[in-house]
């Protein structure tokens, strides 16, 4: 073995050049793969801190199972006797539809911009706790200031606090729901300011403004209020219903008594009246900033229990009750044995229940990130095969020198693998810190958004560390192979020797057949989860094989039919290009196959996503406008129906439920996906909302929503129509799903094209809901949720929009109305499609990034084809140049032949991602039911040949100029 090692390392620093274009592929390759890992790592750990900030740390908690609901404060006493609990912690979380802070601001007067006051108002998410005992199970990291301490002291957030600011208030463009706080603005707010009596000119005013926020030690004020239309009676009647409205008018004289206790204001603006109860606001003094959920979410608040309770009028209640066990407790055996001991509504669960969805998905990143390394790493392997390939080449006479003086066939295998693995270990130590370096950078460029910081874990090092090494024995195996074979008397009588066709043809045939296996997985098997691991394990790298070994007959066919075209057109020989590829198409086929897997990234990744957003996103029928809360406070509705735009309305209530058996969709123990259960009133909702009944009519499905549930069944409702795609599930099928912990049986009465209510609104609240990565949704009646889930809160709110009506003065108009009632998104459909695009543009950039650097990584290998084509044909260059060629002839060769392989690269890439495009449509189709057409984008194509070919001339360009820079004798001088 040490022989080998010495006669590696001798090759190895006699061809530097050579081989470090080896070990630059390799090493860009694990520098892909170490980046990736680390972000998938440092996002994953930023979704951990997301899920600890939002569930706490504890080991069980108790909550009511209707959302927004709350239970008697007296519980937690009886919690606090049961053996084996350490601490017991209460917490009401509840919406606050008006935190406001008054600040002086620079307005224009009379020409002149004089200092002024500017009312600042948002809502928030409102949490109340108990100070002492808070942090034993959800910490809470404070960028400045400090816990409160009494009932007049609340913590803010670091969004909350952007949002409660000028530039946030003023800015027309500002996003509501789903916010990040940017670190300028928390810069700002922690930094004092003092704002000036006057300002010179406009500019000077707006940057101060600019400035301005709620910050330490500022009073903000908190009131509930609630609008609606008509006059006092009407409006006690919606707020309290009917028979507390009767009790409260006789407690206060009648409605003139209760006229004198509320004050009406007509805001002519929007058209309606605005109730306010004559109390005076809560001012709360801030004394302490947090940290913003990670990955974003709403505005946060953080007061005493009981300073919350009283603001909300809801003395004794909270929200859920967070409980630590003592040591060696099984918190499963411990809920199981409690849970009958709690009132009917409320539910005890683990934390590691809640978060086992959010793992699951995690886990499935990981097995689609793993793929990945295996396809970027056999394309460093081939790169490494055509590289070692070329050496063998070149090296014969002295491989035969080392026969004839002794060395066996095992020590020149030896001695290839062990070049090989070298190159492999070279990459990977480069490529490695490189990769963790550009992570890195990453995570201090979005530090908000990666709150965690980078996160380098072993596993994923070792996965880089090991591809590299892989690809390096890999792809030297063949070589090793070749090597080991070599006879002394032919190759000391013939340098090389051209490819023979029935090599061309055998490698022909083998990629047509793999092409085949993956056409033949991808159209021919059943719809079933075993499919899904066939098409990962067989299917994928039955295509990557297949158009590798494609490359080589595929490379022969342009160079005869473009080879001659090519020559004219940059002034050369008619068959100098063909002839010089023909001869080696192994070398430049596999060159082609390693820089075609980008192309065929981007073709693939562009035609899928644009597909879905055509075919998918883009035929939902969205409503004209809707509106979403936290949830949104009662009367919400009827302000809403008073603007004059607005035609028709409906709430919807929306609820999580876990889908069961051979309902669910994903991929069964690799990923887990929720369902949003949309209730609403049948008939204005149908009225108002454009679907296609794909099984079903509208008559008969609303007569049975709203009949008594069918016997053996807990209900009846509709489906999206990607679940009669996926899983067949139709008209008189059975729908099961669980809902903390409760089973439920419902049929099926239609199947209907999703609304698009359901992507809208988590479009907008994915920071708070990442942890259930729903798909689709299924409908009902409001009953359904009140009755089965007791919930009955309004989350959404579709609204008709009056034909007339602009959609961003809509837009306005209708935040100016809900904002007192816990709005926090508001948009049109077409602005909700916009944004939807915008986002998957973004994440269609990212792919076509990693797509390039995959080009990149394969103009390495290009690269070294021709140095060593260069080097092979040196004395055939000095003849040419010896009978009259100038220097231009030689380069226009070097380069037309880059051309043809980058044509063969194009032409492959193109093809193989098209076909790896009608697999994922496949499995689109047969795990989440989302069918779509296949049309290739000509823009993206067209762009990324354009990309192939520059990169393959770049690599080639030195190559060339070198070649051009030498004199006729000294390319004489070569070997023949």
């Amino acid at each position: 073995m040490r022989s080998a090692l010495r006669l590696a390392i001798s090759n190895l620093s006699a061809r530097r050049s050579h081989y470090a274009l080896l070990i630059g592929a390799v090493a860009l390759s694990c520098a892909l793969i170490a980046g990736v890992a680390s972000a998938l790592s440092s996002l994953n750990a930023s979704i951990n801190m997301r899920t600890r900030a939002t569930l706490g740390t504890a080991d069980v908690r108790i909550m009511a199972t209707g959302s927004g609901a709350t239970f008697s404060q007296r519980l937690l006493e009886t919690v606090r006797a049961w053996d084996g609990v350490r601490v017991g912690v209460p917490r009401l979380e509840t919406a606050l539809p008006a935190v406001s802070v008054a600040k002086p601001v620079l307005v224009e007067r009379d020409g002149r911009f004089v200092r002024d006051t500017g009312v600042f108002q948002t809502s928030a998410m409102g949490n109340g706790i108990v100070p002492d005992l808070e942090p034993l199970v959800r910490p809470l990291p404070l960028l400045a200031g400090r816990m409160p301490e009494d009932e007049g002291e609340v913590v803010i957030d670091a969004l909350l606090a952007e949002r409660l600011g000028w530039a946030w208030q003023e800015e027309p463009d500002r996003s509501y729901g789903f916010g990040m706080a940017t670190r300028r603005t928390v810069r700002q707010r922690l930094a004092p300011f003092e704002m000036p009596e006057t300002a010179r000119d406009g500019e000077q005013a707006l940057r101060l403004n600019r400035r301005q926020g709620v910050r330490l030690g500022d009073a903000i004020q908190v009131m509930p209020r609630f609008i609606a239309v008509g006059g006092p009676l009407d409006v006690v009647q919606l707020l309290l219903g009917p028979n507390r409205a009767s009790a409260l008018l006789h407690l206060f004289g009648g409605t003139d008594g209760l006229a004198n206790t509320m004050r009406f204001i007509v805001d002519p603006q929007v058209r309606r009246t605005q109730l306010e109860f004559l109390r005076n606001p809560a001012s709360l003094t801030v004394v302490g900033i947090a940290e913003q959920p990670p990955l974003g979410g709403r505005p946060q608040c953080y007061l005493a229990l009981s300073a919350l309770q009283e603001l909300t009028d809801q003395r004794g209640q909270i929200s859920q009750i967070d409980i630590v066990l003592e040591d060696g407790v099984d918190p499963q055996a411990f809920s199981e044995a409690h849970q009958r001991e709690l009132p009917e509504g409320l539910i005890l669960q683990t934390t590691e229940r809640i978060t086992s969805g959010l793992t699951t998905n995690i886990r499935s990143s990981q097995l689609g990130f793993i793929l990945a390394s295996v396809l970027a790493f056999l394309s460093a392997a081939f790169i490494i095969l055509t590289g070692m390939n070329t050496d063998i080449a070149r090296r014969q006479r002295e491989l035969a020198i080392l026969r004839c003086i002794g060395a066996h066939r095992v020590q020149i295998l030896r001695t290839q693998l062990v070049q090989g693995s070298l190159v492999g270990l070279g990459g990977a130590v480069v490529g490695v810190p490189v990769g963790v370096l550009g992570a890195g950078l990453l995570a201090a460029r979005f530090q908000d958004q990666l709150p965690s910081g980078l996160v380098v874990e072993g596993w994923s090092l070792a996965l880089a560390m090991l591809g590299g090494l892989c690809a390096g024995l890999g792809g030297s195996a063949i070589p090793a192979w070749r090597a080991s074979r070599t006879s002394p008397m032919s190759a000391m009588r013939q340098p090389s020797q051209p490819a023979r066709p029935r090599g061309v043809l055998i490698a022909g045939v083998l990629g047509m057949v793999f092409v085949l296996v993956h056409l033949s997985i991808t159209t021919l098997l059943p719809a079933h989860q075993a499919t899904f691991w066939v098409y990962v394990f067989f299917g994928l790298p039955s295509l990557f094989l297949g158009y590798f070994l494609l490359s080589v007959p595929v490379i022969v066919l342009i160079a005869r039919a473009l080879g001659a075209p090519i020559a004219r057109v940059i002034a050369l020989p008619r068959t100098i290009l063909r002839r010089g590829v023909v001869a080696t198409p192994f070398r430049y086929g596999f060159t082609a196959g390693a820089m075609m897997t980008g192309l065929a990234i981007m073709v693939a990744i562009w035609t899928n996503g644009r597909a879905v957003l055509r075919d998918w996103i883009g035929v939902m029928e969205f409503p004209d406008a809707f509106v979403s809360g936290m949830p949104l406070q009662p009367g919400a509705k009827a302000a809403l129906d008073s603007l004059p735009f607005v035609v028709n309305s409906c709430a919807i209530t929306r609820e999580f439920v876990q889908v069961e058996g051979d309902s669910a969709l994903g991929v069964r123990g690799l990923q887990r996906y929720d369902t949003s259960f949309l209730g609403f009133e049948p008939e204005p909702f149908f009225e108002m909302t454009n679907i296609t009944w794909v099984q079903g009519d509208p008559e008969t499905a609303i007569a049975q929503l709203k009949a008594p549930p069918p016997p053996g069944y807990d209900g009846t409702i509709l489906v999206a129509r990607e679940f009669l795609t996926a899983r067949g599930k139709g008209v008189g099928d059975e729908f099961r799903c669980a809902k903390d912990g409760t089973h439920y049986r419902f049929l099926i009465v239609g199947v209907v094209t999703s609304p698009g209510l359901d992507i809208a609104s988590r479009f907008f609240n994915i920071g708070e809901e990442y942890t259930h990565q729903a798909v689709h949704a299924v409908f009902g009646d409001m009953r359904i949720l009140r009755d089965l889930f007791a919930s009955d809160k309004t989350h959404i709110i579709q609204v008709d929009l009056a034909d007339d009506i602009d959609d961003a003065l809509a837009v306005e108009q209708m935040r100016r109305a809900l904002t007192p009632f816990g709005l926090l998104d508001v948009g049109s459909g077409r602005q909700i499609k916009q944004r939807i695009d915008e986002f998957a543009s973004g994440t269609l950039l990212v792919f076509t990034v990693v797509a390039v650097i995959a080009m990149l990584t394969a103009c390495f290998g290009v690269a070294n084809l021709i140095v060593a084509a260069v080097e092979t044909r040196r004395f055939e260059f000095g003849v040419l140049r010896a009978v009259g060629a100038q220097r231009g002839l030689l380069v226009r060769l070097v380069l037309g032949e880059a051309l043809l392989i980058g044509l063969c690269a194009a032409t492959l890439g193109t093809i193989m991602g098209i076909q790896g495009s009608l697999g994922g449509k496949r499995i689109y189709e047969m795990l989440l039911g989302i069918q779509f057409s296949i049309e290739p984008p000509l823009g993206p194509i067209a762009s990324g040949w354009a990309i192939v070919l520059v990169l393959t001339l770049l690599a080639a360009g030195p190559a060339a100029w070198r070649l051009g820079r030498h004199r006729p004798r000294e390319l004489l001088a070569s070997p023949a």
